[in-house]
């Protein structure tokens, strides 16, 4: 199950136990050539992302994940949306 925990104003924070993988192309095209274990998480917490965004930022959902200057991920064409992607 997936939960998500608003933890400010316009902040949240989702964890799931079993990550659904997403299916977006853009994701799966990242993915591609991961080593099993890093291709898992790294769709996992996509999925979660796109789930979290189709609740809470319905029209960003499809948007594709891009690098911010500084390294960190971020929505291509939405920079009013932040994107912060942890696995343990």
């Amino acid at each position: 199950a997936m939960v998500i925990v608003p933890v400010s104003d316009g902040v949240w924070v989702g964890c799931t136990g079993a990550p659904q993988a997403s299916g977006h192309p853009e994701d799966r095209r990242a993915a591609a050539g991961l080593p099993p274990w890093r291709h898992e998480e790294f769709l996992g917490a996509r999925g979660l992302l796109r789930r979290m965004l189709a609740r809470y930022a319905p029209d960003a959902a499809d948007a594709p994940l891009a690098r911010h200057p500084s390294g960190r991920p971020a929505l291509a064409g939405r920079p009013d949306i932040g994107v912060s992607l942890s696995h343990d």
